[in-house]
């Protein structure tokens, strides 16, 4: 708790304010069941609080009796790449998911020590942000739709059976 005095008006009248702090969670997950029990899932950045955000969505969307998905990640500015391989263990078989090296020749491996695989119809929907370009890469049996959307002709498609 954190307590300010402020002084209004033309007295000066004194007015003692009582704050406090908290922990604000930005949403950067948005959801919902689109028709024909196709699940939407946005993913605005990938932050901290994503992974809880997108397990939330997954089971909601599953307990909604989701037969397809489409993963948004349009916009995307990117974010922590341990909160991206967090997500993509959930979907992706056993083994590498991505290395980074540093400028030394420094590897960092991430890898999915469990064997998950997302056996339903998937879309992955990109365009022009950098990171968001990236990420259908590690997505398993990703196959590239080279078709342009409209009005947006530098938003690509990606899709898996």
């Amino acid at each position: 708790m954190c307590t300010r005095f402020v002084y209004r008006g033309d007295d000066m009248e004194e007015k003692e304010l009582t704050f406090t702090r908290d922990t604000i969670e930005k949403a950067t997950v948005e959801y919902e069941m689109k028709e024909n029990h196709v699940g939407y899932l946005k993913i605005t950045e990938f932050d901290d609080v994503t992974y809880d955000q997108y397990v939330n969505a997954m089971d909601d969307l599953e307990n909604q009796g989701m037969e397809r998905l489409i993963i948004d990640l349009r916009s995307n500015p990117g974010g922590n790449v341990s909160t991206v391989c967090d997500i993509l263990k959930t979907l992706l078989p056993k083994g590498m998911i991505v290395y980074t090296e540093d400028k030394n020749g420094e590897k960092t491996e991430y890898k999915n020590d469990e064997d998950h695989t997302f056996d339903k119809p998937l879309v992955v929907l990109v365009n022009g942000s950098p990171f968001a370009l990236i990420l259908p890469y590690f997505f398993y049996r990703i196959t590239v739709l080279l078709r342009s959307l409209e009005p947006r002709p530098t938003e690509k498609v990606w899709y898996s059976n």
